[in-house]
């Protein structure tokens, strides 16, 4: 006996969508957890330079590459700040540090994904 499978067109769709809006989801919920840590300038507030890497981090948002996501802080000096030793930086901003992808997603990302996937739950 054989069984045979009918695909209903909207399920098909759905479950061929569903894995890039997952992960789309991911980048987008540790961009917003992140957030708070990336790093701000100790400039005065009408100094345009005054958080400047958060606000390109955050209007840069998710990027999308092929089948990949990514973040990316896109501040010419972000690299510089995202490599500083934070033993030996006095951050001018409090909860602030390097690395601050890698460090919400060393902490965070199990919790991030695990939410994601059961917002996502067919």
């Amino acid at each position: 006996m054989k069984a045979e499978l009918k695909w209903n067109n909207q399920t098909r769709k759905l479950l061929k969508e569903l894995p890039s809006k997952i992960v789309q989801e991911i980048a987008l919920e540790t961009l917003n957890v992140t957030y708070p840590t990336i790093p701000m300038s100790s400039a005065l507030v009408h100094n345009n330079n005054r958080g400047r890497l958060r606000r390109e981090t955050v209007a840069k948002g998710v990027q999308k590459e092929g089948e990949k996501f990514y973040l990316e802080s896109p501040s010419p000096y972000a690299p510089f700040v995202y490599n500083f030793n934070d033993t030996t930086t006095n951050w001018s901003t409090p909860s602030t540090h390097s690395e601050w992808f890698d460090r919400t997603w060393e902490k965070q990302g199990n919790a991030i994904s695990t939410r994601v996937i059961e917002r996502n739950k067919l």
